[in-house]
């Protein structure tokens, strides 16, 4: 069965909702430019991101426009985990070697991503978020390797950031 028969694919449906929107991006990005303290903070990727925006990805300029804060799941399956079992159960995926290079994702998203701050695709967690009057906001992402196994249970890891008032740049702490 193919994707036009109804039978949509992880890959295919996710491809499909998050890929392109680049003019209404940019669009929406252009209208909020000068707004003081722009953060965005969302969810539902399976990961954790901190990212700069820019009206125009392909040609950042030197100043961002805001920041995003994006978590992943405290109990869904991570990013890498999904792609990870998607590439090992395809033969074809396979023979191209994608097994191989899925751990690097995060290494490689950041490569060729420089609005990226930080990526964290295969981690459980949640955000803190703390707004300090007019000084700054911080984002603390908890982060844990595996919430299945209650025995084996260890303490978060805390990756903070932080970005001043009337700044657009994501300080890590």
């Amino acid at each position: 069965m193919s994707a036009r028969d109804g039978d949509i694919t992880p890959l295919s449906r996710d491809a499909g909702i998050r890929h392109g929107f680049r003019s209404e991006r940019a669009r929406i990005l252009g209208q909020l430019a000068g707004v003081r303290n722009l953060i965005a903070l969302s969810g539902d990727i399976h990961a954790n991101y901190a990212s700069h925006l820019h009206v125009d990805f392909d040609a950042p300029s030197a100043t961002p426009v805001g920041c995003e804060f994006t978590v992943t799941g405290i109990s869904s399956a991570p990013a890498h985990e999904q792609v990870q079992k998607l590439v090992d159960a395809s033969p074809l995926l396979n023979a191209f070697g994608l097994s191989k290079i899925v751990p690097e994702f995060d290494t490689n998203l950041r490569a060729t991503s420089p609005h990226i701050t930080y990526a964290a695709s295969n981690t459980h967690g949640l955000a803190l978020v703390e707004v300090d009057g007019d000084r700054e906001l911080r984002v603390e992402f908890l982060e844990i390797d595996d919430v299945s196994a209650s025995s084996s249970f260890t303490a978060p890891r805390s990756r903070l950031f932080a970005v001043p008032s009337g700044s657009a740049t994501i300080t890590p702490r």
